[in-house]
């Protein structure tokens, strides 16, 4: 299922993106010519297009982070957990912090940041000497062991996890450090949103940031730390895209600046001058036009209704127009507008079957939906699963006017081991149902499941007669089953069953074979009910719980 949509939004994604990325090559290649003139530069345009394109390119949203370890220290050789103590850097720690400047060359940051003890401030001195800002914060200490600080490790290691909320005798817990890391992070925030910051830190701090940002557990952050499998590498990134929810804490100003930021080259001025002038150029409508009513026709072409296709264009042009966007970015935006615009679609008040049934006794289903849409099938496969819950079932044939429709219910009642209440061929289908509720009523039966006849708009007697099969029973459900290759027709069904006796949920059969996909997206938007379950094989339980994320998963993945 899902198919040919799928395959016309990723072409919609590849053939948009393409287009507002040639349309971004063209405003920097004339915002360059621009500046160019006006500040006299000889340097060559072709040259500063590509220095303006990694410019933006390498621009941060929210706060960008590479945390580094110090040094090894001579607690490190000798397997003691240094915790507050200053700690000193061992020979090879020294070799190794000059030789970070090496494996990070052409990496730039803003600031660096280390903590207030001895080993992490000379492991930042000596990687990064003069060159740039580095700021003392006694927030990225390791973890105060208390007691056992500059104890030997085997007293401290192997007990991490215990101390994840308790304390360490007179230190601190790894959720204090938690605390004074999220406090650091909302800090870092506030003031170096866009910013490439550097840490160099010890291993308490870093599992905080892997708890912070990374989603981990401290038990799993403990439990996949590089320092178990020696598995170290120049530097660990980190995106802060927002803050982050810790309780309050009063802030704590950095102490120390142990280097002035440097001064501003004009080279990177001009830089800036060019970014500036180019995001101010911002995409039109004009731009995009023809490449949204090409995605538009593309939507129609898998059965995506008129109104649907035209909200999903809509959605995407108001996230694009007016706006200036980096290209690493432009198919994330275009894939989570298509997102937002499909659940959209999908946004309707949910329906749960089962807990629905519980609320009345017994509880009556009548199923509606044109001849060959599969609805005596779906009536077996609704019977099946409330059998597997527990409910006791009865199947009313109030299909009295398709020849073979009463003996089809039969035959599944029989596998089923659900009785049927029947009439004769061309009785009067609401007494048949009637009598299908008295029988629930006597044998104190849970559910009556009601098939119909196929229904036509053209057919007024057999739409008056399901009128009158509302009227006479006042069924608790009224669920429209739909075949999911007729196409675009759908919607003239679900608008012409809703209008004549109101639909409250659907049911989409032959979804596994229907390659489209559109008619399905679409159909509970026309009537704003919501689609119960898809119909997926051959067997009873061939019956798949509809799961708009799921959805929306199987499109854009």
């Amino acid at each position: 299922m899902f198919g040919f949509l799928k395959k016309k939004l990723k072409e919609g994604i590849e053939k948009i993106s393409k287009k507002v990325k040639q349309k971004e090559e063209e405003k920097i290649e004339e915002v360059v010519e621009e500046v160019k003139e006006e500040e006299h530069l000889e340097e060559p345009k072709e040259e500063l297009v590509k220095e303006v394109e990694k410019e933006l390119e390498e621009e941060i949203e929210g706060v960008k982070i590479t945390y580094f370890v110090h040094g090894t220290t001579t607690d490190n050789e000798e397997r003691k957990s240094t915790g507050w103590a200053p700690g000193k850097l061992s020979e090879l720690g020294k070799k190794q912090s000059i030789e970070l400047k090496d494996k990070i060359k052409g990496k730039r940051f803003d600031v660096v940041f280390c903590s207030d003890l001895k080993r992490s401030v000379n492991s930042a001195k000596l990687t990064w000497k003069n060159e740039i800002q580095i700021i003392q914060d006694k927030r990225l200490r390791e973890v105060n062991y208390g007691d056992l600080t500059q104890a030997d490790s085997d007293k401290v290691e192997p007990f991490k996890i215990d101390h994840i909320d308790k304390p360490f005798p007179s230190g601190e817990s790894y959720k204090d450090v938690e605390k004074r890391i999220a406090e650091f992070l909302n800090y870092l925030f506030d003031n170096y949103e866009g910013k490439h910051v550097a840490i160099v830190s010890h291993q308490a701090p870093q599992l905080a940031l892997d708890v912070l940002l990374k989603g981990k557990t401290w038990e799993q952050a403990i439990k996949e730390d590089w320092r178990l499998t020696k598995n170290w590498q120049p530097g660990w990134g980190y995106e802060l895209e927002e803050k982050v929810g810790r309780p309050e804490i009063e802030e704590v100003k950095p102490e120390v600046e142990v280097k002035e930021k440097p001064k501003e080259k004009k080279k990177i001025g001009i830089l800036k001058k060019i970014k500036r002038k180019v995001t101010e150029k911002k995409i039109t409508e004009d731009d995009l036009k023809d490449i949204l009513e090409d995605l538009k026709r593309g939507l129609i072409e898998s059965d995506v209704a008129v109104e649907v296709a035209e909200k999903i264009s809509n959605d995407l042009k108001s996230n694009l127009v007016g706006k200036f966007i980096k290209r690493k970015q432009v198919e994330k935006i275009i894939r989570e507008s298509f997102r937002k615009s499909i659940l959209d679609i999908l946004d309707v008040d949910g329906l749960d079957l089962i807990k629905k049934i519980k609320s009345k006794k017994p509880f009556l289903i009548v199923f509606l939906g044109f001849n060959g849409s599969g609805k005596t099938t779906t009536i077996a496969r609704i019977g099946h699963l409330l059998k597997q819950k527990d409910f006791k079932c009865v199947l009313a044939a109030a299909d009295s006017w398709r020849a073979a429709a009463i003996e089809q219910l039969e035959e599944h009642g029989k596998k089923l081991g659900i009785t049927v209440v029947k009439h004769k061929y061309g009785a009067d289908p609401a007494a048949v149902i009637f009598d299908a509720v008295k029988h629930a009523k006597a044998k104190d039966i849970d559910v009556i499941l009601a098939d119909t006849a196929g229904r036509s708009h053209a057919n007024v007697n057999l739409v008056d007669e399901l009128k009158k099969i509302v009227r006479v029973n006042k069924p608790d459900l009224k669920i429209l089953v739909l075949d999911a290759l007729t196409g675009n027709d759908i919607y003239d069904q679900c608008k012409m069953f809703n209008d004549a006796v109101g639909v409250d949920a659907l049911i989409i059969t032959k979804s596994d074979v229907y390659e489209k996909g559109g008619a399905a997206l679409s159909a509970s938007h026309t009537i704003n009910k919501p689609i119960l379950y898809l119909g997926v094989g051959q067997n009873y339980e061939d019956l798949e719980k509809f799961d708009p994320n799921k959805i929306v998963e199987k499109l854009l993945d």
